[in-house]
């Protein structure tokens, strides 16, 4: 009896793996259509316009010599002055991904408007029919 139940087990564990070796080759399958369909200029044309900011690059950051001088306990000052510096970069920050998203909104208004004119337009024709 053990044997036939390690027999029967041994079967039902490769008739598993042969079923995940199809869903794999599947997979690899996908894989392999979806390689096939990259595209390197359009895929960097929508990277660029993705990620487009409309900001300067910034600009490259000055190195300070460290030298033996008294060392600085890091206070709340010292905080406030890099949570200062900061800020002071968010407000600037993303102007034309704002703007994208105001041009966004604006289309889906204007769309949502066009569909109540024709709805209003039907509305009419139904009453005056």
């Amino acid at each position: 009896e053990r044997i036939e139940f390690v027999r029967r087990v041994l079967k039902r564990c490769i008739s598993g793996e042969k079923e995940m070796v199809t869903i794999v080759n599947k997979c690899r399958e996908g894989v392999e259509e979806a390689v096939a369909w990259i595209s390197v200029e359009t895929d960097q044309q929508i990277s660029k316009e993705r990620y487009k900011t409309g900001d300067l690059p910034p600009t490259d950051i000055q190195f300070e010599e460290m030298s033996l001088r008294r060392e600085k306990k890091s206070g709340s000052l010292t905080r406030r002055m890099s949570r200062s510096n900061y800020s002071q970069k968010t407000d600037k920050q993303n102007l034309f991904q704002k703007k994208r998203k105001l041009l966004s909104n604006i289309e889906k208004y204007r769309n949502e408007l066009s569909k109540g004119t024709k709805e209003k337009r039907a509305l009419q024709l139904m009453i005056n029919t």
